[in-house]
């Protein structure tokens, strides 16, 4: 599939989770916010529409993803849109990140799912019998790779406890910055800082 968004063209194959709601709405909030200079986690890259917008104003963007398939799809994508400030590594979650950044992006796979169900393609998506397996993970290790006045921005779905993770972390200030609405659940981008 390929598909153009903000002057940025993407090609996704089908093992790559395809932009939707819950990216969208995240770039909706990320376009708010002031890259000039900084340095950007996109973790769980996906097909890198996160990474790629936020690598116009960015200094540099970390493109992170477990899925073999969408590292190749991020790395096609970062050489067709000509983009040089991007680099990409294969981790889960933290495992192979060894430095802090300014802004962490995270679309966490939130929906759901028996736990035996996570296989490499449905990464992207499958949560666990709570949909926080990952998020719970994310939340415990994130500050670690925050700058200081750094800046989270973690889509949530009502599926998965949106007021679970606004206690976990609470000293970061945390607040909902946008909201939509859909016929199955409530999305929402959680923004908190350091």
């Amino acid at each position: 599939m390929k598909i153009e968004i903000e002057d940025l063209f993407l090609e996704i194959p089908e093992k790559v989770y395809e932009p939707r709601e819950d990216s969208f709405l995240l770039l909706s909030v990320l376009k708010k916010i002031n890259l000039k200079g900084k340095k950007v986690l996109d973790l769980g890259t996906g097909s890198g529409i996160l990474g790629l917008f936020a690598s116009k104003k960015a200094k540099e963007v970390l493109a992170v993803d477990i899925n073999e398939d969408a590292l190749k799809t991020i790395k096609k994508n970062v050489e067709l849109n000509n983009i040089r400030n991007v680099r990409i590594l294969k981790s889960d979650l933290f495992e192979n990140i060894k430095e802090k950044f300014d802004l962490i992006i995270f679309n966490p796979p939130y929906v759901p799912s028996e736990s035996n169900f996570r296989e490499i393609n449905d990464l992207a998506w499958a949560g666990g019998e709570s949909g926080r397996e990952i998020i719970d993970k994310f939340l415990d290790q994130f500050k670690s790779y925050l700058n200081d006045n750094g800046i989270l921005l973690l889509l949530q779905s009502s599926l998965s406890d949106i007021d679970k993770t606004l206690k976990k972390i609470s000293k970061f200030k945390p607040e909902i910055v946008a909201s939509k609405k859909l016929a199955w659940e409530t999305l929402v981008v959680i923004m908190a800082h350091k």
